[in-house]
């Protein structure tokens, strides 16, 4: 879904940052243990910032348990604990290695080093949470990634932009513009820029000023999404997505303009 070289163009700084944070979660911010050993032997056993921590066990006989109990005696200055085999982990990275290919889309690759990890469940282990919803950046989309290319496939139409916006207290919170290819491949990704118009005022207003902006480069938008931040938030949070959509959107919370055809067809009929 997204091309292997999707253009990340004219980004403004702040919405991405606003993005970032609405919408992954990356294990590089967070305060972890992480322990290292060959088949139970401790080779490493530290805090990521070199905190003093409590050490409840001297060897790994049981991955899971262990991460467990060492996250129970340090959870005051932990969010998880990891601990990684060191053949099997090495073994997994040469397996991801080798699995890329330059036509690979970075989000099916990604997807599949993620889905490989499940299968060193035992070596590659982290607490509390497995591994592969851990490690790496990780999208908080209350979806699975199977599901989103369904709903573009669905929704989305060939060579067409979908354009996004967030808003808070009359101004733009996040702004996300995708462009995809002949393939509902994504090759670009964008935003609006902050330095052409100030995209302030109503929910309305903001989103007619990014159409117009938006359509002056990307042209044709097929489909535009507008919300305001706590209505995103609880967007992202549900697991049932076409319901919390339509609730938004009968609630007035959410503006879908233009909408597909496929869009407009579901949002008819409840």
């Amino acid at each position: 879904m997204l091309q292997a070289y999707v253009e990340m163009i004219d980004i403004e700084v702040s919405h991405w940052r606003n993005l970032q944070a609405l919408m992954l979660d990356s294990a590089k911010g967070k305060n972890k243990i992480i322990i290292l050993h060959d088949k139970g032997v401790i080779e490493k056993f530290a805090h990521n910032d070199g905190r003093d921590i409590n050490r409840p066990i001297s060897q790994i006989s049981n991955a899971k348990e262990d991460a467990r109990a060492v996250y129970e005696a340090n959870k005051d200055c932990v969010d998880f604990v990891m601990i990684l085999e060191r053949s099997a982990s090495d073994d997994y990275f040469r397996r991801i290695q080798d699995a890329w290919t330059v036509n690979d889309d970075i989000d099916e690759y990604v997807n599949r080093a993620f889905r490989l990890m499940g299968e060193y469940d035992q070596d590659i282990v982290t607490y509390p949470g497995p591994a592969k919803e851990q490690l790496g950046l990780q999208w908080r989309l209350g979806a699975s990634y199977d599901a989103i290319k369904g709903a573009v496939e669905s929704f989305v139409p060939a060579e067409s932009t979908v354009v996004i916006g967030i808003c808070e207290e009359e101004s733009l919170w996040a702004s996300l513009i995708l462009r995809f290819d002949k393939d509902k491949r994504i090759d670009i990704i964008t935003s609006v820029d902050l330095m052409d118009r100030s995209f302030e005022g109503s929910r309305d207003q903001i989103a007619k000023d990014m159409l117009e902006w938006a359509a002056k480069k990307y042209d044709p938008i097929s489909l535009g999404l507008f919300t305001d931040l706590a209505s995103a938030r609880e967007f992202l949070q549900s697991t049932n997505k076409v319901p919390a959509l339509l609730e938004l959107v009968q609630q007035k919370k959410l503006s879908v303009n233009p909408a597909t055809p496929a869009l407009s067809g579901l949002i008819a009929n409840t």
